[in-house]
């Protein structure tokens, strides 16, 4: 048996209503070994993380011009480390989430691998 396997890929909830942006993010996600499943509506993502949790999250904050915010409440009831990704103007972030990390559109993919990393570190 080699000692040496791979860990099982993270699980990675990514939240984006941009269906373009959520397929080139998903991919280049997955390509850096993360299990991503992609949502692109807030009933979408919490019946997902209800059915299998996801160990990270990544959340666009304006989903089909409705917040995201019971997604954010629902990962952090069941402490899933996540953080916002948005170009979002006029959305005011609940207390609850203000300290989350928010990452602005358009970003470098090294800027969220970063994050993530950090984020699935502190998970650990």
């Amino acid at each position: 048996m080699n000692d040496h396997a791979r860990p099982a890929n993270m699980r990675l909830l990514l939240v984006e209503d941009d269906l373009l942006l959520g397929e080139i993010v998903g991919e280049l996600l997955e390509a850096q070994n993360y299990d991503v499943t992609r949502c692109i509506t807030v009933r979408a993502a919490l019946a997902s993380i209800h059915e299998e949790p996801p160990q990270l999250a990544v959340l666009d904050i304006n989903i089909q011009d409705e917040a995201v915010f019971p997604v954010a409440d629902a990962l952090a009831d069941a402490g899933i480390p996540f953080l916002f990704a948005s170009a979002a103007h006029g959305f005011s972030i609940p207390d609850r989430h203000s300290q989350r990390d928010l990452i602005q559109k358009p970003f470098l993919l090294g800027d969220l691998l970063l994050q993530l990393k950090r984020l699935g570190a502190a998970n650990r």
